[in-house]
């Protein structure tokens, strides 16, 4: 367990300019926050080696705990220029802010391996995953009374998130006196649902992650050796590229969400060639990788 207190003071000054260097805007902002977060982290192992040799059975609990409460001040002043390079507006941000967020994480996993020869094993394993979350971010305005009382729900959210995962994975050995070889693939299917109280509205997305797995070692000698792998992973767009949740902590870098945002896929290939000398102390590691993505997901 961990309790943690922090005070954060940040300044920042932009410029930007057009291609003739003329002047497009400039940003002064301010920004103060004071925070308090509770940390909880438990887990627990267990294994056990069955009657058959090379036969066991595992089990892996993890519990998180994150509670944060961070409370503070956004001043900025943004100025902007027409083609000419003169003024042509201003823009004043003074605002309060608080941001309360909150979560409790459940993980956990199961593997059993059987030994279907001499050579030959199999890995089986089985996760589920419990991830409860909620995030209420709130900006206020100033009133005519001097007290940040004026909710801008432009820049405020309160949502609550609910997400529950399966996986399921097989993996396949072949252990030989020179050469081992490991192939399956793991898949998990995830259930996320989230509701924001401001709007009422309800975001909900079921999906598949598929992460195959292939490698090959052969060994010259005892110290001597090159491995080759692939391994292939699916990335899911955050939330936040998701949904348009604005935040206008840099006021002339907002981002917005595209709710069309599918999957990224990314392939990745290794190949490398180890060798050891005891006598002379003479190592040697040479590595090459490749690796390319399907769909990637960018910030335009």
């Amino acid at each position: 367990g961990t309790l943690k207190n922090s005070s954060t003071r940040d300044n920042y000054l932009s410029s930007t300019r057009r291609e003739d260097n003329s002047p497009l805007n400039t940003g002064i902002r301010e920004l103060n926050n004071d925070g308090d977060q509770r940390l909880f982290n438990a887990s627990a192992f267990w294994t056990k080696r069955l009657k058959k040799k090379g036969r066991t059975l595992s089990v892996n609990l993890r519990e998180a705990i994150n509670e944060n409460d961070t409370k503070g001040f956004l001043n900025a002043t943004n100025q902007f220029f027409n083609d000419q390079g003169t003024l042509d507006s201003t823009q004043k941000i003074d605002q309060y802010k608080t941001n309360i967020t909150g979560s409790a994480v459940f993980n956990s996993n199961v593997t059993y391996t059987e030994p279907l020869s001499k050579i030959f094993s199999l890995v089986l394993n089985y996760g589920l995953g419990i991830n409860n979350s909620t995030s209420d971010r709130r900006s206020f305005n100033q009133s005519a009374s001097g007290q940040y009382d004026i909710l801008d729900r432009e820049f405020s959210n309160d949502f609550t998130l609910d997400q529950l995962s399966n996986e399921g994975g097989a993996i396949f050995n072949m252990n030989m006196s020179k050469s081992t070889v490991n192939f399956g693939t793991k898949i998990l299917a995830v259930n996320f649902k989230q509701f924001d109280a401001f709007t009422n509205y309800n975001f909900k997305r079921n999906f598949i992650n598929w992460n195959p797995q292939a490698s090959y070692v052969y060994r010259f000698s005892q110290r001597q050796s090159m491995r080759f792998s692939y391994n292939g992973s699916t990335t899911q767009p955050g939330i936040d590229q998701i949904q348009p949740i604005r935040v206008n902590t840099d006021p002339l870098n907002i981002t917005l969400g595209n709710p069309d945002l599918r999957p990224s896929f990314r392939n990745s290939l290794n190949l490398s060639y180890s060798s050891y000398k005891i006598l002379s102390e003479q190592y040697i590691w040479i590595n090459g990788s490749y690796s390319f993505t399907t769909n990637p997901i960018t910030n335009l």
